[in-house]
């Protein structure tokens, strides 16, 4: 019998729309729960870290975004078929982890006239490098093909 998976967040995008993504591609069904503000004051202490995203599997607990994402990829078919492979995907992986830092800039500005515009500075400049970079390993690993 295949396991149980349920992936507990926040009702918006962020830190689990990789693991999302990842389901949604391998078509494998999972319980997507949102958890809500009042929710998370109860839920926050009985977490393993204090936090979410976590993916539970048959009832375990397993926190952090990144290991959740390459938990699946590996359960799912999606880490490669060679060690190889699996260090491209591990560049991707760290290169997506590059934009964080930027976007968790204005998510966390309190300021709203600040927040705009290291918003705008953001998705007018800041996006375009990182996505550049994806591109260029597409282009580096033929599309993704090898």
């Amino acid at each position: 019998m295949p396991p149980s998976y349920k992936l507990i967040y926040f009702n918006w995008k962020g830190r689990a729309e990789g693991a999302r993504y990842i389901f949604h591609l391998a078509g494998q069904e999972f319980e997507d729960y949102r958890v809500t503000k009042e929710e998370w004051k109860q839920l926050k202490p009985k977490t393993p870290l204090g936090q979410i995203p976590i993916l539970e599997v048959d009832g375990k607990q397993l926190p952090q975004s990144h290991a959740i994402r390459r938990y699946l990829a590996e359960e799912l078919g999606f880490l490669g078929s060679s060690l190889w492979e699996r260090a491209q995907i591990n560049v991707v992986c760290e290169t997506v982890k590059d934009f964080a830092p930027e976007i968790s800039q204005f998510f966390a500005e309190k300021d709203e006239t600040r927040k705009a515009e290291l918003k705008k500075a953001y998705l007018t400049v800041g996006v375009y490098k990182h996505i550049g970079n994806l591109e260029k390993l597409l282009k580096q690993n033929n599309g993704g093909t090898g």
